[in-house]
């Protein structure tokens, strides 16, 4: 690794470092069954009853604070790599310095055109930029972590789901796995008309994930930890690709 890039590539050791202590605590988290189950009749009045997974409210807040914290500093390495070619070039790296990702492949090309046209990039970093293609479209998830950075400050980024697949129960009755998410509780299991077993957190148990819902982007429910590993790799091959 280039001496130019060591902050670069100290903002991502930090994120991925990061990774195992978040996991951590979403053990605890999911440990402490922070959720309420319920056996209700199916609306249709068909006699059949429904398992119902009511969450007790969104993830503790540290936990979106630590996603938040890791996404920002896998943002930020981009941007301190950016500030590196800049003064590879003889330039000075001011506050407006960023690397660029945008909505569209028009808006990145424009911009990156311009650092090329006022000597801030080489001709072959500017191409090196342009063939990584972070633009919604080109690199997604480059787009994505772009997205979730900006999200982070306003919003929170995280939600808590069940694990379809994931429900144990101490004996076994006809079912139907259902998984529909509503806005306020998820529909896990169909039982059959006169089904007499009624779950309670003391004798089911449900697999929960906290994840990343952005529809708009085409994710839906991604496990928070898959995800930010697969950030950093992205933004590593990002950092890499100009040692």
């Amino acid at each position: 690794m280039l001496d130019d890039l060591l902050d670069a590539q100290a903002a991502i050791d930090w994120a991925v470092a990061q990774i195992p202590c978040l996991e951590e605590r979403l053990v605890a988290y999911e440990r402490r069954r922070p959720y309420d189950i319920a056996m209700e009749a199916d609306p249709d009045q068909s006699g059949h009853i429904l398992m119902v997974f009511y969450s007790l409210g969104p993830p503790d807040a540290i936990l979106n604070a630590e996603v938040g914290a890791i996404i920002n500093s896998l943002r930020t390495s981009l941007d301190l790599l950016f500030a590196a070619l800049v003064e590879r070039n003889g330039m000075v790296a001011d506050r407006g310095t960023y690397f660029p990702i945008t909505p569209d492949a028009s808006n990145f090309l424009g911009a990156v055109e311009k650092h090329e046209a006022e000597n801030r990039l080489s001709q072959t970093e500017a191409a090196t930029i342009k063939n990584i293609r972070p633009y919604k479209g080109g690199n997604d998830t480059l787009y994505l972590l772009h997205h979730l950075d900006l999200k982070r400050k306003h919003r929170k980024l995280i939600e808590i789901r069940p694990r379809p697949g994931s429900v144990q129960m101490p004996m076994y009755c006809p079912h139907t796995a259902v998984w529909n998410h509503l806005e306020d509780k998820s529909i896990l299991l169909r039982f059959p008309p006169g089904t007499t077993f009624l779950a309670t957190k003391d004798n089911t148990q449900i697999t929960i994930q906290v994840v990343i819902y952005e529809p708009s982007l085409g994710i839906g429910y991604a496990p928070i930890i898959p995800a930010l590993r697969h950030l950093a790799e992205i933004a590593q091959a990002v950092v890499t690709s100009f040692a």
